[in-house]
């Protein structure tokens, strides 16, 4: 009897350590989010590693976009924002990527994952310009609006499963909006955090 405890005892242990475990961080993954605050798993993490197409440059230090052909990919930047545009606890990943030159915004792209109902996150927008989130508020997901080089500015939905281009704002009416950056709404998602 005592055997046969013992044996259950190490079979419950073991199963409970392997559910307890979490993916391996992938290398892309870690170079990612190596500066984020971030409550997501490792699993997660991988998954907006694979879904962005990044991969760095062999000296490590900038990325290449996998979806794009190699000769016309210019290494580039990338910064990654955690976020939680609905304050529900569930956090959505901004990246801005863009050329390393002293240019300022301008060539700027910006990415933005969202969980679908499933739980599993899936790249939203991804679209030229950088985003800038309005009237951001926790009841729904707000608008998101795409500051660019354009005269007419686009401005994606919720829809309840996917962001879609909802309207052309023309820039004069710019200045009426209150508006949130990635950057701004990524530092009140983690001085939350860092109060919990």
């Amino acid at each position: 009897m005592k055997s046969f405890s013992l044996t259950l005892l190490f079979i419950c242990s073991m199963s409970i350590s392997v559910f307890a475990q979490d993916d391996a961080l992938s290398g892309t993954a870690e170079a990612l989010f190596r500066s984020a605050n971030s409550t997501l798993t490792n699993a997660e993490k991988n998954q907006i590693a694979t879904l962005s197409g990044f991969e760095l440059t062999d000296n490590e230090e900038l990325w290449y976009r996998t979806t794009y052909e190699k000769e016309a990919n210019i290494p580039f930047n990338v910064r990654l924002y955690t976020l939680d545009l609905t304050n529900d606890g569930v956090e959505e990943i901004g990246i801005i990527y863009g050329p390393q030159t002293g240019s300022g915004k301008k060539g700027l792209a910006s990415l933005l994952f969202v969980k679908n109902p499933e739980g599993q996150f899936q790249l939203s927008i991804d679209t030229p310009g950088e985003f800038f989130f309005i009237n951001l508020n926790n009841m729904v997901f707000p608008d998101v609006l795409v500051k660019s080089e354009s005269f007419e500015l686009p401005i994606y939905r919720w829809d309840g499963a996917q962001y879609n281009e909802h309207k052309l704002l023309a820039r004069k009416k710019l200045k009426r909006l209150n508006t949130t950056s990635m950057s701004q709404a990524s530092n009140r998602y983690v001085a939350n955090l860092m109060r919990e």
